[in-house]
Order: structure tokens, then sequence, then C-alpha cells
């Protein structure tokens, strides 16, 4: 049985679109006076010599070179990449590195000569296996075809289709092109008779390559974030594939919890959902040999050996799937060594209502200060469920900074509950281990603001993922005591100086969660600008992307309305907008 003329035409369709020549090589030739053309397979000149050089071509694309600079001509000869680049590459899996004429940075291009990956390298190689060797800082880095950086080649884990489409265009080149003696009738006879089952062969044995490659190259870096008794379960987060459910009994808890990190093997079985690589179990293998298990969309997990579980409905616990803010961190090799940041992230409240996503979204920004915007580690103080005591502390370590360091740029975040008081309509941030109902536990926004305006900085943007209104991000009262809120306008804060304040909602506002990505309204939107730009954001478009998404998605998912908002210090309120982050 022949297969599908729309498989015959979906291998000519790509075999086209990665430049293999089906009417054979194209092969660059000179003339008496020097000038280069194209000769096809047969000897015939295809493309006229008018080139002072001339490269193979590779991926449908030849660089060509005019005695002033370098460009790229396709198979028609029509030139696609004007002559601007000094030096460039040939395409390797769909990109060519080029520096150009004038500057002594390299980056990448795509097949239509548009930029892929920033001229910021010293030096850059052609890609191979979906990695491009470059020199950054004088230090050697390898990006993939985004631009994020590795320090190690094994970091990098292409999706599935990537992974495809690399081995594609390696195996396919020399079996769809056309023989040099072979007639058009006798290819597609020979495409027909050869495409099904050769293309059946490849899909099975790149499914099973990359498997093998994720068994080999993924390293499971994990934490325990907590435990519930009630259910007997962990709630387990892997850096790469997002929270986890184990369920282990009360009785062997505090074991499990004790060889987590150190004694537990680790036994992973890895699925493909679309091209994406997928965690479908997960076995803990403690050293007296019990096994506890993770299974992918079972709620608790199960578990094997130690003792059954007991005969009771299971309580599901709906954890949010991975959002791509959290899995696609652009990488991008910066260093911000001047900048400085406080990130409190405030869930588990003594005296409140738990803060739904609060942790995910400090640990998630904290990790796109350091990957995306190059700060360092050292620069950063990090507080999971932050007290008074710690709140005060983050403040005057960022004074300590400013002070210290000439022109410094700060950054202090806060996610969780705010706090207000109907007489005074003071705004104020409210600790772990403060309640709403006693402001001497908080700390006042006027306090916080007018502590950090007096720092000499660059500017200092405070951003607030909180609200006032006595409501928390699931809409409930923030008090565990049944008390009704009360929904106050917090009366504005002005702050001074270089002070720049971007806020969740208005005053009397709810700062609600966005449930479907696991983070606040807010903070996604604010990790998804900084996702999409690379990082390479102003505040002024920061906050316009922040506020238009959130008003937007908010009254799709809760029909209500949330309006982040913006407040600017004097010192810095003609140039807030222009500012980059």
């Amino acid at each position: 049985m022949k297969p599908s003329i729309l498989i015959v035409a979906a291998i000519l369709s790509m075999a086209a679109s990665h430049g293999i020549a089906l009417a054979g090589n194209l092969t660059p030739v000179k003339n008496k006076i020097g000038r280069t053309g194209f000769i096809n397979g047969q000897g015939e000149l295809v493309i006229r010599h008018r080139f002072v050089d001339a490269r193979n071509f590779h991926e449908g694309r030849a660089a060509v070179y005019n005695g002033y600079g370098w460009g790229f001509i396709d198979e028609r000869g029509r030139l696609v990449t004007p002559y601007t680049y000094s030096s460039v590459s040939d395409y390797s899996e769909g990109l060519a590195a080029v520096n150009e004429i004038g500057t002594e940075t390299w980056g990448y291009i795509d097949n239509r000569g548009k930029i892929a990956v920033p001229a910021e390298f010293k030096y850059a190689e052609p890609f191979y296996n979906g990695l491009a060797e470059v020199v950054l800082n004088n230090s050697r880095k390898y990006i993939d075809a985004e631009g994020n950086i590795y320090d190690n080649p094994d970091d990098f884990f292409p999706e599935f289709d990537v992974y495809t489409d690399i081995r594609w265009q390696k195996d396919s080149v020399e079996w769809v092109r056309k023989g040099r003696y072979e007639s058009s009738a006798e290819y597609s006879r020979r495409m027909e008779s050869e495409t099904s089952g050769h293309v059946r062969e490849l899909k099975e044995a790149y499914r099973s390559d990359y498997l093998a490659m994720a068994r080999e190259k993924i390293t499971h870096v994990q934490e325990i974030t907590f435990y519930n008794p009630d259910n007997e379960m962990f709630a387990i987060i892997d850096r790469k594939f997002g929270p986890l459910l184990v369920q282990v009994p009360k009785a062997e808890a505090r074991v499990f919890e004790d060889e987590f990190l150190h004694n537990t093997v680790k036994e992973p079985v890895y699925s493909i959902e679309s091209d994406t690589i997928v965690l479908a179990q997960m076995s803990y293998r403690m050293p007296d040999g019990k096994i506890y298990k993770y299974v992918s969309g079972i709620n608790p997990g199960t578990r094997a050996g130690g003792t059954p579980p007991r005969e009771e409905p299971p309580v599901i616990i709906n954890l949010p799937r991975l959002a791509e803010v959290d899995s696609k961190i652009p990488v991008t090799g910066r260093n911000n060594e001047n900048t400085f940041a406080v990130i409190i992230a405030n869930s588990d409240y003594e005296e409140a209502e738990y803060v739904n996503f609060a942790a995910n979204d400090g640990r998630i920004f904290r990790e796109y200060c350091i990957k995306t915007f190059g700060i360092p580690e050292n620069n950063i103080e990090y507080y999971p469920n932050a007290t008074r005591n710690h709140i005060t502390k983050a403040v005057e370590w960022m004074k300590r900074a400013g002070d210290t360091h000439k022109d410094a740029r700060l950054i202090f975040y806060y996610a969780g509950h705010g706090a207000s008081d109907p007489k005074s309509e003071e705004g104020y941030l409210l600790p772990v281990d403060g309640d709403g109902r006693y402001l001497s536990t908080a700390c006042k926004l006027s306090w916080l603001y007018n502590e950090l305006a007096t720092i000499p900085s660059e500017y200092t943007l405070v951003l607030l993922d909180a609200c006032y209104s006595g409501t928390a991000r699931n809409g409930n009262d923030i008090s565990d005591n049944g008390r009704a809120s009360i929904t106050v306008k917090v009366k504005d804060e002005a702050p001074k100086g270089n002070l720049i304040v971007l806020s969740a909602a208005q005053s009397n506002q709810t700062a609600w969660a966005y449930d479907e990505k696991g983070h606040g309204m807010f903070s996604y939107f604010m990790l998804e600008c900084f996702m999409v730009e690379r990082g390479i954001v102003h505040l002024g478009g920061l906050y316009d992307y922040i506020r238009e998404n959130v008003r937007t998605q908010c009254f799709r998912d809760k029909k209500a309305e949330q309006v982040p908002s913006v407040s600017v210090g004097g010192g810095i309120r003609e140039k807030w907008r222009k500012i980059r982050l």
C-alpha cells in the first residue's frame, strides 16, 4: 500500500524549508575574470557570476560577498540578507552567526535575515545539536536557539519538536536529495515507496533516543515544601517539573524527610506530551528498601512498599501545572553587580488566611533576578514568610547597600497580605507573625516609603503584590476568626525621592490569584513580561503590560476589577518610564 500523498508532500515541503536542493547540489564556480556564480548537478549555470566570493549552500542559503560585506542568497539567487556583515558562518539548524560591519560582537540571524539572538558575543560558533559555543565576557558559554545561556552543555534539554527538527536536518539530507542521474519520475517513485516506512522508523528512533537522553541528562533538584499530616502527603517542588505530591504515612514521615536530601535514590520515568518532556513517575527508594512514588495525574501519589494507605476516600489536591514563566526563565548571562533586591514572599500566616501562590511568586521572581537580570545571589535578601523583624532587617540591609554602592539600583518585592486602618486610612504590610486586628504588629507603608526614599540610589523600585481591602487572593476575608471584612479606601502614600511603586491593585480592590498559572495575578504578568522580553524591560512598558493584562484577565476570570497602580517620587517623575530594569 502506497503512503499518503500528504506524507510525501510534507517531506518535500520540509526538505524545501530546510534548504535541501532537490534539483541537485548548487556549487559555486568562478568565471574567467574571477566572479562567482552557481551551477547545478548537471553543470548548468543557474545563478549568474555576479559575486566577488561565495560559499556552498547550507539549509537553502549561501553566503555571498560583494566586495564590501557578506550577505545571503536563496537557491533562486535572490538576496535575502543584505551585504551588512564583515564575517558570517554558514547556516546550521536554522541560524547563522554574523558580525556586523563596524562592530566587534557576534549574534545570530534566522533564514529570513532577522535577528534571532542579539549581538553580544566576542565570538560565536555555528549551532550543533541545539547549542552553539560562544564567548561572553571572556568566558566560554553555550547558547540555545532562543539565546538562553548555559555554563555546561549538559544543562541544555530541548523540546521534542526542536530535537526532532535537529535530527531530521541531519538524517534527511541525503535521503531526500535528488540524485545527479535520477530523473524526476524516478525520484518521485522512490520517495513514494520509501517515505512511509522511513518516517515511521525515524519517529520511533527519535522518541526512544529522546527519552534516553532525558534519563541521562536531567538532574532533579528538589525540595520538600510542607507535609500535610491530615492527608499524610509531602508536597515536593522539582525545579524543572514543579509541584509533586507523595503519600507517606505519618509514622514514616520524619524518616523520609531526614533521608530525602542525601540518602534517597530517585528513579524517574519520563513521557512526552505536546512535545514536552513530562515526569510520568518518580520513585523514591529509601536506604531500608522502601519505595514511595509520585505518579503524574494521580492525587494523592501512590505508594509501593511500607504499610498500605488507609482505606479512605482520597483527598484531591489540585496543584497548578508548571506555568511557562516558571519553566522558561531566560538565562541571559548579564551581570548587574550594582543592583540589590529584597524579596519577601509571605504565605503561611499565624493569624490570617494562607496566601495562595505567594511562595511561588517570590521563588520564581528570585530566579528571574539571578538568571535573567544577572543580579548576584549575594545581592539578594530572600525571605519566605517574613516576620516584622525580618522586614525591618531587610530595609536596613537595603539602606546599607545603597550607602556603600554609588548609584545602586534597588528592588523591594513583596507578595502577601496588606492591611488597613479604617480610621486613618493608612495602609500596612502584614508580616506572617502580624495580626490585621492589631496594626502595631504590622509595617506602615508610609514608614517603608520614607525609609527607602532616604537611600541615595539611582532608583528604588517597590513591587507590591498585596491589597488593603481586607480580602485574600481567593476573595475570602483574610482573618481566620470569621470577622467580616471591611472595604477601606486607603489614602495614597506619595513616595519621595527616587522611589517608584508599582502596586497590584487600587487601594479598595482585591489583588487576586491567577489560579491556572499558580501565581498572583500581578506577579504572573510581571514575570510574563520578563520572559517575553528576555529581561530587556523599561519600567513604563512593564507597568503598561501588567496593567492591561491584569485588568483584562481579572475581569475574565473573576468578574471583578483589579487595576494596578503606579506612584513615583518627585526626584524621578520625569524619567521613570524610560528606566531599564
